[in-house]
Formats: C-alpha cells, sequence, structure tokens
C-alpha cells in the first residue's frame, strides 16, 4: 500500500478498535435476552430478518443518511466505501472479495458468480453495465459477502447486493432534485406517494433522469466517446386488506446507454489527454421493465407466508469498433434479449427458540443475441493479412430452468448460544442453442484459398443439467447484549452450461463449480446506539473452477469457458459507524482480500504451449480497500462531509503481467451544504485531489480505461 493509503488504513483501524473497546466497557455483564438489542437497523434481504448485529454473515448495510450526506449518485458510488467491495471494468460489473461477477478469470458464462438485486428482482450481468442502479429514492443498500446460496440462492456464490427502494407511505410526501456538474453532467428527479384508501391502499412514483458527456472526446466524429444517460420510472402499490396480509407490487422501467471509456495511451500524458479517433461510434446499453410483487399474510402467531414473484424483460444493444481507428475496418453489432420470471414461496416460523425459514424456488430463463461482426482474418492467426476480411453472424439462444428447495433455521440453545443450519437443493436444466454463418468478403490472393474451409454455417445443441446439495451450518454467541459473535461454514455451486464459441463456430460446453466457505464474525453496538461495529475473517477454497480461455490459438480477445482452475481466497472485513455527538459521526472501512490460483493452466501464445499461473491473483482482484468518512450537521443548516475512499492495484489478466497492472487509487470527495426546513441546496467535489489512475490497463498494447477526473457540482433538494 501507499503511504496515503496506509495511513487510511491506520485511521479505520483506529476507529474500529476503538469503537470496539468502547462497545465492551460500556457492555453489562448480565446473559442477554435474545432481541433487547438498541439496534435500529434491520437486515432486509435476508430470509429472515434480523438486526444487524444478529446477521452471521459478514454484511453492509447502507441507509438513507449515507445516500444524502455523501456525493454518491449510483451503487457504484456506495460499494467504492465499503470492504472488500469494488467495481470491475470501469463499472460494468461488481467485485466481492477479490471475485468478479463474471467468475475469477471473469469467464463468459451467464450465471453469475454474484447478483444484484432491486426490489427482490434480480438483475441480469448485462443489466449491471446501465441498468436501474442509481441510488434515487432509495430506502436502504445491502451488501453480502461471501456464499450465500441457502438466502439468496442462485448466482450468489461470491456474495449479493440487495438493493431496496422507499416504500408507500399513508401520509402524503413529494420529493424533487435537481443537480448539475462539469462534463454535461445533470439529473432531475421526482418522487412521492400516499394513501388512496386510508390505511389499505397507498402507492409511490419515481422518476430520474440523468446524462454526461463522459471524460472522453472522439476527435474524428468530434463527439464525446463516453457520453452516457440513464431514465428510470418506478412505481409501487401497497395493497392492505387487512391487519394479516399485504400485497406490495414494483414495477421498474429503466433506459440506460454508455459509450466507451478506453483509450490508446502508451505514456500517462497520452492516456490522461482523454481523446480517441474512430470512426464507428462504441455503445451499449439495455432498456427493459422489471416487476415484482410481494405477498405476507400473517397466518397465525409466529407463522408467516410470504410469497415473491419477479419478471425481467431487457433489450439490449452494443455496437463497437474493433479495430478502434478511423478505417472502417473491423466492427461489431450485437444484439439481445433477456425474459425470465421466478417465484418463491416460503414459511417464516418464529416460536419460542426456533426462527425458521423454509420453501420453494422457482426460475425459467431465456437470453438470446445476435452478434454481426467483420474483422480481418489475422484473428486467426497473426501471420495472415489483416486486409482480408470475414463476415460472421451468430444467432444463440440460453434457455434455463431452475428449482430449488430450502431451509435456512436458527434455534437459541440457551440466551447466549445459537444454532445455524441451512439447506438448499438446487436443480438446474439448460439448453443452448447456436447457429453460425460466415463468409469471406474479401478476394482471396494466390496461396490463401484454404481459408475457404471457414466458410459455411454450423448449427449447434446442447442440453444439460445440474443438481448440488449445499449445506450450512454454524453458531452464534453472545458475548454481551449488544455483542455477537459467529462462526458459519457453508458450500455454494454455479451451474454449468454451454455457448458458443466466437471464432471456430463450434459449441463449448462446461460442469458447474463449487466453493465451500468458513467465515467467523462479530458484531457489536455500544455508546447508547450510536455506536455499530463488525468484523470478519474468512478463508474459502474453491474447485472445478469456471475459467477463461483464448477461443482459438493466438486469438488474444474472445474467450470461450473451461473448468481448468482451482483456488482459494482468505481475507478480513472491519467496518465501524459512531455517532459521537449530535451533529458529528465518523464511518470508517478496511478489507484485505487475498486471492491466489493453486491451478490454473492458461495458453501462452509465444510459447506455443500451457502454462500454469499457480500463486497468481484473480483479475481485477484488489487486495486492499478502505473508506474514512467524517460527517456533520443536524435536520437542518450547516452539513457537510469528507471521506476518503482506497483501492488497491489490481491485474487485468490471470497472468498477472505487469502491464496489465491497474492503479491503486485514493480519492477524496467533499461535500457541503445548507438545509432549510424543506429545501437544501449542496454543493459537492468527486476526486478533489484530481487523483489520475486506471482502473484498466495494457501497456504494451496502449489501451487504459482512465478515472473520472476531478468534478464540481452543485445539488438542490425539495422534500414536502
Amino acid at each position: 500500500m501507499t503511504m496515503r493509503a496506509g495511513l487510511l488504513a491506520g485511521c479505520a483501524s483506529a476507529v474500529f478498535l476503538a469503537g470496539a473497546a468502547k462497545a465492551q466497557e460500556a457492555a453489562p455483564d448480565a446473559a442477554p435476552e435474545r432481541g433487547a438489542s438498541m439496534d435500529r437497523i434491520v437486515v432486509l434481504g435476508q430470509k429472515i430478518e434480523n438486526r444487524f448485529i444478529e446477521v452471521d454473515e459478514s454484511v453492509s448495510v447502507v441507509g438513507p443518511e449515507v445516500l444524502e450526506r455523501q456525493p454518491v449518485i449510483d451503487v457504484y458510488d456506495v460499494i467504492e466505501r465499503l470492504p472488500n467491495v469494488a467495481s470491475s471494468v470501469g463499472q460494468r460489473g461488481f467485485v466481492i472479495r477479490g471475485i468478479d461477477q463474471r467468475g475469477a478469470a471473469a469467464s463468459g458464462t451467464s450465471n453469475l458468480a454474484l447478483t444484484v438485486y432491486v426490489d427482490d428482482a434480480a438483475l441480469t450481468n448485462r443489466q449491471t453495465f446501465a441498468g436501474p442502479l442509481d441510488v434515487w429514492d432509495l430506502e436502504q443498500i445491502e451488501v453480502y459477502r461471501g456464499p450465500q446460496s441457502t438466502n439468496f440462492g442462485r448466482n450468489t456464490l461470491a456474495g449479493a447486493i440487495y438493493a431496496r427502494t422507499r416504500d408507500p407511505e399513508f401520509e402524503y410526501s413529494a420529493r424533487a432534485r435537481a443537480s448539475i456538474a462539469e462534463y454535461g453532467t445533470s439529473q432531475l428527479a421526482v418522487a412521492g406517494g400516499g394513501g388512496l384508501v386510508e390505511d389499505v391502499l397507498a402507492f409511490r412514483i419515481s422518476a430520474s433522469h440523468q446524462e454526461s458527456d463522459g471524460f472522453i472526446t472522439n476527435t474524428f466524429l468530434d463527439e464525446p466517446a463516453d457520453a452516457r444517460e440513464l431514465t428510470t420510472v418506478r412505481g409501487k402499490l401497497l395493497f392492505q386488506p387487512g391487519p394479516r396480509a399485504q400485497v406490495l407490487l414494483t414495477s421498474n422501467y429503466f433506459e440506460g446507454y454508455r459509450g466507451d471509456d478506453g483509450v490508446i495511451g502508451f505514456t500517462d500524458d497520452e492516456v490522461f489527454e482523454r481523446e480517441v479517433a474512430y470512426n464507428t461510434p462504441r455503445r451499449e446499453g439495455s432498456e427493459g421493465f422489471i416487476h415484482s410483487g410481494r405477498v405476507t399474510i400473517d397466518i397465525a402467531d409466529g407463522l408467516e407466508l410470504v410469497s415473491i414473484t419477479t419478471a425481467n424483460q431487457s433489450d439490449y444493444v452494443r455496437t463497437e469498433d474493433f479495430d478502434v481507428t478511423i478505417q472502417p475496418i473491423a466492427e461489431l453489432d450485437r444484439s439481445g434479449e433477456d425474459d425470465s420470471m421466478s417465484q418463491e414461496v416460503r414459511f417464516n416460523v418464529s416460536r419460542g427458540a426456533l426462527n425458521m425459514s423454509a420453501g420453494g424456488y422457482y426460475y425459467d430463463g431465456r437470453e438470446t443475441y445476435v452478434d454481426a461482426f467483420i474483422t480481418p482474418v489475422s484473428i486467426l492467426d497473426p501471420r495472415l493479412p489483416n486486409n482480408i476480411f470475414a463476415e460472421r453472424i451468430s444467432d444463440t439462444a440460453l434457455d434455463l430452468e431452475n428449482r430449488a428447495l430450502f431451509v435456512d433455521a436458527e434455534y437459541a440453545i440457551t440466551d447466549r448460544l445459537t444454532l445455524l443450519a441451512g439447506l438448499r437443493y438446487d436443480e438446474e436444466e439448460s439448453s443452448f442453442a447456436a447457429d453460425a454463418v460466415t463468409r469471406l468478403i474479401s478476394e482471396l490472393p494466390p496461396g490463401l484459398e484454404f481459408l475457404r474451409q471457414f466458410e459455411g454455417e454450423v448449427s449447434s445443441r446442447v442440453e444439460a443439467s445440474y443438481d448440488a446439495w449445499l449445506p450450512k451450518a454454524g453458531v452464534q454467541y453472545a458475548l454481551t447484549p449488544d455483542i455477537n459473535a459467529s462462526f458459519v461454514v457453508s458450500r455454494a455451486y454455479r451451474a454449468g452450461g454451454g455457448e458458443l464459441n466466437a471464432v471456430t463456430g463450434e459449441t463449448n460446453v462446461f460442469d458447474p463449480e463449487f466453493m465451500t466457505n468458513y467465515e467467523a464474525g462479530l458484531k457489536g453496538l455500544g455508546a447508547g446506539g450510536a455506536l455499530q461495529w463488525a468484523a470478519s475473517v474468512y478463508y474459502a477454497d474453491w474447485t472445478d473452477q469456471q475459467i477463461s480461455q483464448p477461443a482459438a490459438p493466438n486469438v488474444t480477445d474472445i474467450f470461450i469457458t473451461d473448468n481448468a482452475g482451482e483456488s482459494e481466497i482468505w481475507g478480513v472485513e472491519l467496518q465501524g459507524d459512531y455517532a459521537f455527538s449530535d451533529l458529528w459521526r465518523i464511518r470508517s472501512a478496511l478489507g484485505y482480500a487475498h486471492t491466489e490460483f493453486v491451478d490454473y493452466q492458461v495458453f501462452d501464445s509465444t510459447l506455443g504451449d500451457f502454462v500454469n499461473v499457480a500463486g497468481n491473483r484473480f483479475i481485477y482482484a484488489p487486495e486492499w480497500t478502505g473508506s474514512l468518512a467524517l460527517e456533520y450537521g443536524a435536520m437542518t443548516g450547516a452539513y457537510g462531509s469528507v471521506s476518503a475512499n482506497y483501492t488497491g492495484s489490481s491485474y487485468r489478466d490471470v497472468e498477472n503481467d505487469p502491464a496489465g497492472e491497474n492503479d491503486a487509487r485514493l480519492l477524496v470527495d467533499l461535500q457541503a451544504g445548507w438545509r432549510w426546513d424543506q429545501v437544501a441546496l449542496i454543493g459537492y467535489v468527486r476526486n478533489a485531489l484530481d487523483e489520475e489512475y486506471t482502473y484498466d490497463r495494457n501497456t504494451t498494447s496502449g489501451f487504459a480505461r482512465p478515472g473520472a477526473p476531478r468534478v464540481l457540482g452543485i445539488r438542490l433538494d425539495v422534500d414536502y
């Protein structure tokens, strides 16, 4: 770590240790009564709702006060302040404990290693690029680190991110926001609602539009290269037909697109000129609807029925200039559609010493996309001429069906000791179909007629099924009424599947991967409820790992998935939140995530053979993360915050080539404003020190994604 990062880590650790000591001093020796804590934070994403200190997982909970008091725009901004959580590939996905949402080596599988939920609905991989992740009108964000198979289910081997928007209330309220910042950045947003029928029917609607020119200019097209925009519209309806029943319906519309933030620069001066020149605008994004319905029925005292239904439909587009020049040489045009539904029904039991959730889950999804790209045949072998072009059009469809039965239980043996147990049986069937047509669109010179063998049509069909038993067991011990210790062992998996090899046109099949996780944790409260802290240590063994391999020899930019990896991870997480007066609050976080391939064979094109990269780190896996924030302010009058967020260096490839090492960075954000009864005026600075860094770089090829420069902005909030 750098000196500044080390200072931040030391401060964060000092805050945590001082807070833990203060909590221990203030805690009485009497045996605690479960549920008697002063904790005000309830973790909502779990099947069994618990107070923060009773949750056995390593979890961070971010409430509305952080979303208002710090200059955050979307979920990506929020997670940068949490231990062992980061973004990858220029905010095109998330990383938890060093594991990218696409896997440790960013395999191309549609099954994710971690999942993002918005109002109980899971987002697809492509929806995390430019989907409904703005923080406007959010109530709470929860980040779960480590396997969540018995809690959330499929695609949560590395963890889960759960966002809950504000629910309808029977009292009428309204709020609005207008903000403007440098680089053509702006946001307009409104929200409000109230009761339609007293104590029976209420609604809430919200809408937001944000846009930015980005930070890179395409000098050839004379336009922003990485402009982005996001529109979200949400409606929620709360229906309470009686004292024991509640129905909550949510409908989300979103439309989000972004350009590309990559540049070619072999020196820092070239990178941070933030200029590119190519003829085909690069654009990626989605548009769609996400619906969810939650029905809760109190059948009897201590017995509750919960039904959660979701539907997700979106269209995806991507255009890309493959050659990244002003010449019309190679380009990609991709379009796709995601369509899925899920149904979960569970019974929650809370009687005496037993808290339990048991039920079933069903998922049915279809993902399709059409690729049309033109590329030089030199993609097959760099010795071939780069002025001979081939065109390929491929049409693929992936159908997934998942069924599961689960139980998650807590049983209090004594006032202090609680047993934890869970089990999920998961069964998944997949059907993959691909059709690809390849043709040469250039005249072949003498001696290259053999390239005709690559022309033609290829059709592939693959069906597969997988199942797994995913157990969880542990204990929780209350050291004091407000300090809990826990130890949990859990197993998770990610299903296998099939995919199209975009180079050869053949179908590739891969198997499931499994992880066993061991985790110990401490959570506590103190100072009369003003202090909250948590610590976790973990170790996990990962086998039959799904990793990326080149789609063909000498191909470096197109990959397929293979079960050729074995890894281990271990680390620690510390976090603290202390309101040490009516006006001042300090928040701290520190994470260390060690990732290591134990066995992973990678093809080395220079050697023409496979090499083992055992001992190397995962891609986009920073070892150190940390943050420290100081906030000031009351309900009215002056308020402000200063925060420092650190993310360590990482690698863009599994070889850990120094040419592909991404920069560590320490970013400082400032915010200050004045709040009247119903109006607030805020000014903010993001990256106040104007730190220059790249979060995706290859110094050999010159490719880089520079981080955002310093941005100044102003915001007006109105609440009624």
